[in-house]
């Protein structure tokens, strides 16, 4: 280890997902905390993260908590995988579309672009 790299070692308290999630999830206020004032290469102090303080809740709350934010993420990994299939596909769908006009397969000379004032908003589903 140098002094740029810190290693953070956790007892039977501390779950390192937990600590992991907290620290992601407070990273501007922590690193504000932490860094060293006035060095001239961004770096963390030992003295302050040795001496910084972490909120650790009960073993079943921090499992609770890692449970909870694991659930999310994988949501939020499912909603990316979909919005990049979809900018994949409209991606595909449009250089078909270039294409079979550049071709003559389809006959763009009369398009006009549609006026973004006649087209209308979509409703939200209700369940």
């Amino acid at each position: 280890m140098n002094q740029d790299m810190k290693a953070l070692r956790f007892n039977e308290r501390m779950k390192a997902h937990y600590a992991a999630y907290f620290i992601n999830g407070n990273v501007n206020s922590l690193l504000l905390e932490w860094t060293k004032e006035g060095a001239t290469v961004e770096s963390i102090e030992h003295e302050y993260l040795a001496n910084g303080l972490i909120p650790v809740p009960p073993i079943d709350e921090q499992h609770s908590i890692i449970k909870s934010i694991s659930d999310q993420m994988i949501r939020f990994e499912l909603l990316e995988e979909k919005a990049l299939t979809g900018i994949r596909l409209l991606q595909e769908r449009r250089t078909a579309l270039i294409s079979a006009a550049v071709t003559g397969k389809i006959d763009v000379r009369d398009w006009v672009a549609p006026d973004t004032q006649d087209v209308e908003e979509p409703q939200e589903a209700t369940a």
